[in-house]
């Protein structure tokens, strides 16, 4: 108590302590929410229909644009859209096969 400067350095430490451990625990929660963010977007990439087609998968489309998901509705000498992962394939269907795709 004769010393008032005593004290104040004991709290000036303590605090020195707490803004050190304040500043820890929000790195390690940024670091955290950054990890987060990139598995959010990592999911949402694989979810996506570019993704799909980077894999090398199609999206065949009729002329009005329906997504061709069968041989039934379609004709010969019909026109198709085919998306593929860099731009669209403008065909004439010439022959149609049914039957199992794994034949």
């Amino acid at each position: 108590m004769r010393d008032p400067r005593t004290i104040l350095d004991v709290r000036s430490d303590e605090v020195a302590e707490l803004r050190e451990r304040a500043r820890r625990h929000l790195s390690h929660r940024l670091d955290r929410a950054a990890d987060d963010i990139g598995h959010q977007r990592a999911r949402a990439q694989s979810l996506s229909p570019l993704a799909t087609l980077q894999r090398g998968y199609a999206v065949v489309q009729d002329a009005e644009g329906h997504v061709v998901t069968s041989v039934g509705p379609i004709a010969a000498k019909q026109q198709l859209s085919i998306r593929v992962v860099d731009g669209r394939i403008n065909t004439t269907v010439s022959n149609i096969e049914e039957g199992d795709p794994d034949e």
